[in-house]
């Protein structure tokens, strides 16, 4: 069934679920098993989210580093475009955040 076409019932949805899921494996490997680890290493003190600035903070760096692992799944096919340009703007959205928030400062 094509994406995009609405779906009708539960069972439906679930097929689609399943076809996108099975699609995006192909696409991404196993991105999803290393994440945990890739941020353990970068926040090997645990997390600083006591506050809300830093939960905003680390919500973009965990979609950056999931662009980035996506990313790192396809190297040897050359990369994968479209989480380049998502991890430019997740970039571009911390920066503009963390501006934002020393103004405020």
């Amino acid at each position: 069934m094509a994406r995009g076409k609405k779906q009708n019932s539960i069972g439906e949805i679930l097929n689609q679920c399943a076809d996108i899921k099975a699609e995006r494996r192909e696409i991404y490997g196993s991105a999803h098993i290393t994440h945990g680890s890739i941020l353990t290493s970068l926040f090997p003190d645990g997390l600083p989210l006591a506050n809300p600035e830093n939960m905003v903070r680390f919500g973009l760096i965990n979609a950056i580093v999931g662009k980035l692992n996506r990313y790192v799944q396809n190297f040897d096919k050359g990369g994968h475009e479209d989480s380049t340009i998502d991890m430019i703007n997740f970039c571009a959205m911390l920066i503009e955040y963390d501006r934002i928030q020393d103004e405020n400062r």
